[in-house]
């Protein structure tokens, strides 16, 4: 009310309804450029948390959600790369230690027999 001019109301609707065509239109690049692609890489990411996929559905694309989502891809094989390579870790470092307990035991009983016979 306060945007209407005297003697000028239709000048006023126009500039008000020319605004709001303007915000309008604002809302739907906005929802259809930016808000819809965040959801969609958002709920893949949930998606494949929920079900162990290490990587997203590629996209082709140049804008900043595409490169976003092959920042995410590249993250999320290098975590499974750092996982594969901390099992291997683990799993070389118990079969040396059974080995090891493995050869200890009969060596030293072989010792202790030697040790026996010198005696």
């Amino acid at each position: 009310a306060s945007l209407i001019i005297q003697g000028n109301d239709n000048a006023a609707a126009v500039h008000i309804g020319t605004a709001l065509t303007i915000i309008i239109s604002l809302v739907v690049f906005l929802n259809f450029m930016i808000i819809r692609p965040i959801l969609c890489l958002s709920k893949e990411l949930h998606s494949a948390e929920k079900e162990g996929d290490s990587m997203l559905r590629p996209h082709s694309g140049t804008d900043e959600i595409s490169a976003l989502r092959c920042h995410i891809n590249a993250l999320l094989c290098s975590t499974r790369e750092g996982v594969h390579a901390r099992m291997e870790s683990e799993a070389k470092d118990q079969f040396i230690t059974t080995m090891t307990h493995e050869l200890r035991n009969p060596l030293h009983a072989v010792i202790g027999m030697l040790s026996l016979l010198v005696e």
